[in-house]
């Protein structure tokens, strides 16, 4: 791939937005009470972005720089039928280069909700803390770190017919976050990682992983294992999915 970068526009503004969503859930999910939402609201938000992007697999990704995005989510109530709570999001993303096609991407974001009743928000999984099941860990006070260390691996596999995987880049990672709820006294202890009982409200884990483009999109396939930082878990827990690297 071409070694050369060229780096967005540096900008930093002040955004004001709008939207109204509606939630219908026709499934369990563990933590949430309400079955049926709306939501209207006005978002604030202050956003700054000073990445330079680099095409380390065929497609222009972030390489070095920084990024950030500051807002707050206030509730518009028309009736008793809407809910009516208050979020604030923070989201922080770094990239550092090391050598041609090797970098360092981190990436720090919260949520906090505020309300009667606040917002339950499910982490776990794929691009949140890898070695707990999608959405397991449930509160209104979110706190999360992702950091990865990204390689290249292979640039192109080719068959007949013009049909190709390109790209595949390696990974090791590293997440760690705090959940918990409005009422509840934050416990400051790491889940047991060899254990199926939670015993506070900090979550770690480890793994690695190799991600690729095929058929337009970008392919993640990844293996964790939980941790409290000093020692780690047993088990590996496998997941994949179709996303863009953060």
């Amino acid at each position: 791939f071409a070694q050369y970068s060229y780096p967005i526009t540096t900008f930093y503004r002040v955004e004001l937005n709008a939207g109204f969503f509606t939630k219908d859930y026709d499934f369990e999910i563990p933590g949430l009470i309400a079955n049926n939402e709306k939501f209207s609201f006005i978002e604030p938000a202050v956003v700054g972005d000073t990445t330079r992007f680099k095409p380390l697999t065929g497609y222009a990704e972030a390489y070095s720089g920084q990024r950030f995005r500051i807002s707050v989510r206030i509730p518009i109530t028309f009736s008793s039928e809407y809910e009516d709570y208050t979020n604030t999001y923070f989201d922080y993303r770094a990239y550092v280069p090391i050598g041609k096609r090797s970098l360092f991407a981190f990436r720090e974001w919260g949520i906090l909700s505020s309300g009667d009743p606040p917002e339950l928000y499910g982490v776990g999984g794929y691009n949140t803390i890898r070695g707990y099941d999608y959405n397991t860990i449930v509160g209104n006070y979110v706190a999360l770190t992702n950091l990865e260390l990204r390689f290249p691996l292979v640039d192109r596999i080719q068959f007949p017919g013009g049909v190709g995987f390109y790209g595949f880049r390696g990974k090791l990672f590293a997440d760690a976050g705090a959940v918990w709820s409005k009422g509840e006294s934050f416990r400051d202890t790491f889940d047991d990682p060899d254990t199926s009982e939670v015993e506070g409200d900090l979550y770690g884990s480890v793994g690695m992983g190799i991600n690729f483009w095929f058929i337009g999109v970008e392919w993640h396939f990844e293996w964790a294992r939980k941790t409290d930082f000093k020692s780690i878990g047993n088990d590996w827990v496998y997941q994949w999915s179709i996303r863009r690297s953060f």
